[in-house]
């Protein structure tokens, strides 16, 4: 009797412990991708195409009056006088009188611009921040030919730079001895030593 009380505990203890059947996962099909067909390429983003828009050059920017890049091509530049009626008619210190091109402020060259009647620009009123390299390409006077702004500038200012807020540049020939000052101070220089035997251009 107690043999029979053991066995079938036994028997109750194994039925407790039997192996517990465990699913088998499904199996995932990859489908197969054609490789002659591309997938098509993701379009910039909205951050991309700002950055690209603000990396534009100025002269792609539509003019509208507060931006004005005109091209400088066909200005004109500095030419000796030859003949004895430019000689007499007068000279900015041996070159022929002409009139510069302003196309339009940039960084480094922000001022206001005084024009007359035909609007040539006369007189350039300096700010904040302007270089005279940069006003110098402003009236399409390449470094080449800077000197003319420093000759048409040679009687009122001690030298053409350094530039002071405040100033005012001359820009005709025909204002030499009347326009221009620095910082603050009107000079009369003694420049006959650059006109030579030819006078310089009327003076209004």
């Amino acid at each position: 009797m107690a043999l029979t009380a053991a066995a079938a505990l036994v028997l109750t203890l194994a039925g407790c412990t039997a192996p517990v059947p465990v699913e088998t996962p499904a199996t995932v099909e990859t489908p197969m991708v054609d490789p002659s067909v591309q997938s098509p390429s993701p379009s910039p983003t909205a951050s991309a195409t700002q950055a690209a828009d603000e990396h534009a050059s100025p002269e792609s920017t539509p003019s509208d009056g507060a931006v004005s890049y005109a091209n400088c091509d066909g200005a004109p530049l500095p030419v000796p006088a030859e003949s004895d009626e430019e000689l007499a008619a007068g000279t900015v210190f041996g070159l022929r009188p002409f009139m510069l091109r302003d196309s339009g402020p940039r960084a480094g060259a922000q001022g206001e611009v005084t024009v007359d009647e035909n609007g040539d620009p006369t007189s350039y009123l300096v700010v904040e921040g302007d270089d005279i390299q940069s006003v110098a390409q402003r009236f399409c006077l390449p470094a080449i030919e800077f000197d003319y702004l420093n000759l048409i500038n040679a009687v009122r200012r001690e030298r053409l730079g350094p530039l002071y807020p405040g100033d005012t540049l001359n820009l005709s020939p025909y204002t030499i001895t009347t326009v221009g000052d620095q910082d603050g101070v009107v000079y009369d220089n003694d420049v006959s030593y650059l006109a030579g035997d030819a006078p310089l251009p009327p003076q209004r």
